[in-house]
């Protein structure tokens, strides 16, 4: 039996691996992941003494999920393929062009905005999958596509896929208020996320402005400002007047059109546009293996975006409990309760994935725009193709999740790894354990790609640390599912998934390392506001 403090070290030993060998040493994904999954077996079966057959289950988990989220990065993938065929990407292009040919004004509106808007419908690593290649095709660099898309996504996800990392990952773990933790959160994204537009904007210029210059992002603030203003605001007021489900879908429809409204006047847009330097002057590294094509169709914005219309209108009807269809789709399901006689319970949803959204709207737009059947096939023959390696890389990083979470049924008398570690880093927090709180969130997202798991992960254990030091549930709550979203920004699985979307190969560690900022000063952020909450409230 080893010390207790020995415990919360080797729960992290595996996810600090993984930062260690992408973040510091840049490995690629698919060499890293089957080292961790390796390790995490070995600490989980010598010290936690998992048995076996539950170490290959969770594994096999592992798989099952890996193959769910390739089929999403596949269909979004395949989408973006028959847009561009199509002419359509071409259109979009001249359009956002239309509005501002300012790239910074283009990340604001694609990523924080458009992305928002994917999140409240569908979450799950939907919004980058999709605003990522976006980015790209227009013209963006494949790893600034990647990180803004991913940064973008985090003050929407606490109400993503229509508030279920509250409504299932809150109300699953602990009996409380639901309606204050929602009120809670939309308050500390309110504020921290009102700036995130200029956040994405700085990012851009500094890592690939031809300066390199922080000034170029900080010129737009007006713009910047008013674009997360006018984000914030519905989406804070729907949390307190219309609960979860709502904040994210309604705060993202006012703001895309107020912003491009007044955008196209020319309200608060910077007299100078800025763009990146000529592609053939671009490193190794920002680059993608994807070529997009551009062709010179003449399409209607108002028919080329269809597809894209199509799409969030499908996940957002299929995923309101108020409307029966979502129910109809999960009634067909590809059940796998055992794996090696250990009960697992999952279920492969095919209907019900974004992936069969995706493919929907693929197949709507094979009508819309007459595509040809060979140019079909060779564009469903490259997606498959992007998904090869990522598939490899996400089986041992969902793989490892899986044993981690599994955890907790162990013959050693231990609580889960993910608690063990918890409980290692808010044991010296005291009064102090708001500033900690975020950070127990953002963990759990960054292992387990997922707001709603990290709730369902730590939102038991933050409640009681809550009870037990005297501070008030509903915001301790709050910083969890405020910080389960900015761990978004460096998930592992999203990272691989974005990547992978965008063609992008090798620069995990890259875009972990350059998102790892952002995502630390937000979750530093909401535990300091957290901190004047619990002093006034």
């Amino acid at each position: 039996m080893a010390e207790p403090w020995l415990y919360p070290i080797l729960a992290a030993s595996p996810v600090m691996l993984v930062f260690l060998l992408m973040a510091v040493f840049r490995w690629r994904a698919v060499t890293v992941m089957p080292l961790s999954w390796l390790m995490a077996a070995a600490i989980a079966l010598v010290f936690w003494k998992m048995p076996l057959n539950l170490v290959g289950a969770a594994t096999g988990k592992g798989i099952l999920i890996a193959l769910d989220i390739s089929l999403i990065i596949f269909g979004a993938i395949f989408l973006l393929k028959l847009l561009e065929i199509s002419g359509a990407i071409t259109a979009i292009d001249l359009a956002l062009k239309g509005i501002s040919p300012d790239r910074r004004i283009q990340a604001v509106i694609i990523a924080f905005l458009f992305g928002a808007l994917i999140e409240g419908a569908s979450g799950f690593g939907t919004p980058a999958a999709i605003a990522a290649p976006l980015l790209v095709s227009i013209g963006f660099p494949a790893l600034a596509a990647v990180i803004i898309a991913l940064v973008a996504n985090s003050t929407p996800v606490t109400f993503g896929a229509v508030g279920t990392p509250i409504l299932i990952g809150i109300k699953s773990a602990v009996d409380v208020d639901i309606a204050g933790v929602a009120v809670y959160s939309a308050l500390i994204h309110a504020i921290i996320g009102t700036f995130i537009p200029l956040a994405l904007a700085c990012i851009l210029t500094k890592l690939f402005g031809k300066n390199k210059s922080f000034k170029e992002g900080m010129e737009i603030w007006p713009f910047a400002l008013w674009c997360g203003i006018c984000f914030t605001i519905p989406y804070f007021l729907t949390a307190y007047f219309l609960g979860p489900e709502f904040p994210s879908l309604i705060g993202a429809m006012a703001a895309l059109g107020i912003v491009t409204y007044t955008t196209k006047k020319g309200f608060l847009a910077p007299k100078k546009n800025w763009d990146f330097p000529p592609a053939k002057s671009w490193p190794d590294e920002w680059k993608t293996s994807h070529q997009a094509l551009h062709q010179k169709k003449k399409i209607h914005l108002s028919k080329a975006a269809l597809p894209y219309v199509f799409a969030v209108l499908a996940l957002l009807l299929t995923r309101l409990n108020q409307l029966p269809l979502g129910e109809w789709l999960r009634s067909i399901s590809l059940n796998v309760p055992y794996i090696f006689g250990v009960k697992i319970d999952y279920s492969l949803i095919p209907l019900y994935s974004p992936f069969a959204i995706f493919i929907a709207a693929g197949i709507f737009s094979l009508f819309v725009f007459n595509l040809k059947n060979r140019e079909v096939w060779l564009s469903a023959a490259g997606s498959f193709r992007k998904i090869e390696k990522p598939f490899l890389a996400l089986v041992f990083a969902v793989g490892l999740v899986q044993i981690l979470i599994m955890s907790k049924a162990n013959e050693a008398g231990l609580p889960g790894m993910p608690i063990a570690l918890a409980q290692g880093i808010s044991g010296f927090a005291g009064s102090l354990y708001p500033l900690i709180a975020p950070f127990i969130g953002l963990f759990g997202s960054f292992i387990a790609g997922s707001n709603t798991v990290s709730n369902l992960l730590f939102g038991a254990f933050q409640h009681e640390t809550a009870l037990a030091l005297g501070l008030p549930p509903l915001i301790i709550l709050a910083l969890q599912a405020v910080g389960g979203a900015v761990g978004n920004m460096i998930a592992i699985h999203n990272i691989i998934a974005a990547s992978a979307t965008v063609g992008l190969h090798g620069e995990e560690g890259r875009i972990i390392r350059i998102n790892l900022i952002p995502a630390f000063i937000y979750a530093l952020l909401a535990g300091i506001i957290g901190l004047i909450l619990v002093f006034v409230f």
